[in-house]
């Protein structure tokens, strides 16, 4: 009776391994929903400073690729809010920078046994006084926006059989199903795919876009819409789509050809996200087998941090 029992816990936990195994822990990935994290450098701003220009402060802060996309340097820009630049002794375009060095991405080594560190810089905004006099203490809110371009990479596979409508003969891979999809480490993702049969020469595959981040989504090369108020740029991927087989075309995508283009993602109960649909033709005579499909998205990603900084009468 012991040995049936044993049997049963151990049957058990092999089923609901395999019950799981669509989620899949990435093997190729490093994965996560960061990009670019923000903090301030300690000391910078400081908790207080004094009126009169009496101590001049800065503040500067440290952006960690800890995401899987390179960032360039012109692809990043960093914005002081909070503090008037006349009260504090600066102009507007002081209180604005760029970052000064490429942001490199978050790694495997070559074996796949390692994690490389992404790079770490740092944006500094220098000698900043109140110059006003003050009648008491005043706090004022340091926040800083930063916006980058970043990516993603997410890789599935697709069953490709002559005929995907005859489910009656078995074969190396199955067609109407839901895919495992890995996704490389940054805020926006592909969260499914699912693959289904269209005919006798086709196989199409839907797509969710979802953005797991918790900033905001703005075109590529958009500056996060920072000399504009428009909202045409706001929720807006870049994708594009490869199998390495001819005959694909996508729909939902706008701005690009039959295989990419400029997706809106819409808000819903899960947060913001869209489906895109894809036709895959089938070569004739074509014998079963597993391919690779992948989708890149390419984006702009706003974050900020903040903090307060009292200003006492000296």
């Amino acid at each position: 009776m012991k040995r049936v029992i044993l049997a049963l816990v151990i049957l058990s936990i092999i089923a609901a391994g395999c019950g799981n195994q669509k989620q899949g822990t990435s093997a190729t990935f490093i994965g996560g929903d960061k990009g670019v994290t923000l903090s301030f450098v300690e000391g910078s701003p400081p908790d207080e400073a004094f009126d009169a220009g009496q101590r001049p402060f800065d503040v500067v802060v440290q952006l960690n690729n800890v995401g899987e996309y390179d960032v360039s340097q012109n692809h990043v820009l960093v914005k002081v809010s909070g503090l008037s630049p006349n009260d504090f002794g600066v102009l507007s375009q002081d209180l604005v920078k760029r970052a000064s060095e490429p942001l490199t991405k978050t790694q495997k080594d070559p074996n796949g046994d390692t994690i490389l560190a992404g790079s770490i810089s740092t944006v500094e905004f220098t000698n900043l006084r109140y110059l006003p006099v003050l009648s008491g203490p005043t706090t004022f809110p340091v926040r800083v926006d930063v916006c980058y371009k970043y990516g993603t990479i997410s890789e599935s596979t697709l069953c490709i059989k002559e005929n995907p409508l005859d489910e009656r003969q078995q074969s190396v891979c199955k067609v109407n199903e839901a895919k495992t999809v890995e996704n490389s480490g940054a805020p926006v993702k592909v969260t499914g795919l699912r693959e289904f049969a269209k005919g006798r020469d086709q196989v199409g595959f839907t797509f969710t876009i979802e953005k797991t981040g918790t900033g905001d989504l703005f075109r590529p090369e958009s500056d996060c819409n920072a000399n504009t108020d428009s909202i045409v740029d706001e929720n807006k991927v870049f994708v594009s789509v490869d199998t390495r087989l001819s005959d694909l075309k996508c729909t939902g995508l706008q701005g690009g050809s039959d295989t990419s283009g400029y997706a809106v993602l819409y808000s819903g109960s899960g947060g913001l996200s869209r489906a895109i649909t894809c036709t895959q033709g089938l070569p004739p005579r074509v014998t079963a087998f597993p391919q690779l499909v992948r989708i890149t998205l390419e984006y702009d990603y706003k974050d900020f941090i903040s903090k307060p900084i009292v200003i006492k009468h000296g």
